[in-house]
């Protein structure tokens, strides 16, 4: 197996896999993490992006020369009243189910610490899915821990009002 920074060559065969952990995600928890229709479009605009930001870094596992799965991961400026100054964030983590169990999640994860590392970033975060035992498993595994809990509001659609059949508005 071997883990390498993601050239822009690779984009069309990360597709896939960005595609299936956005789906996983959404499957998740629907209303945080709803879909755009044109998915595809979108992510690979915002790759392009990403190729041209230096503190952005895409990792891929590659076994032979399948991409079997990905990492995606930035640095981050904390607010000015914290000590931490720049962090990382693992945004996306992706592998492939015939190669789950074989530490690959876990060597991504490794292969970026250690990417971090080597740039001074000390502290790295993780938005991880409520209830996603496998996720929470895995990077706590890698040494991270519980930190914060994200709480969601979304303000609920109006109900419609419809007309009856005598002519009077009925709450639907």
């Amino acid at each position: 197996m071997n883990i390498r920074e993601a050239e822009y060559a690779d984009t069309d065969r990360l597709a896939p896999m960005i595609l299936q952990a956005a789906a996983h995600q959404q499957l998740l928890d629907p209303q945080r993490y709803g879909l755009v229709d044109d998915l595809k479009t979108n992510y690979r605009r915002w790759l392009g992006k990403i190729a041209e930001d230096p503190r952005m870094t895409v990792l891929v596992a590659e076994d032979e020369s399948e991409l079997v799965g990905f990492l995606l991961a930035s640095v981050e400026k904390d607010a000015p009243i914290y000590r931490t100054g720049e962090f990382g964030v693992i945004h996306d983590l992706w592998v492939n189910e015939a190669y789950r169990k074989r530490r690959v999640g876990v060597s991504l994860v490794k292969a970026m610490q250690e990417k971090f590392e080597l740039v001074g970033i000390k502290q790295i975060r993780v938005e991880a899915i409520a209830g996603d035992s496998i996720v929470h498993h895995l990077f706590g595994s890698c040494g991270f821990r519980p930190c914060t809990s994200l709480m969601l509001y979304e303000k609920p659609e109006p109900k419609r009002r419809k007309k009856s059949s005598d002519g009077n508005s009925v709450q639907q």
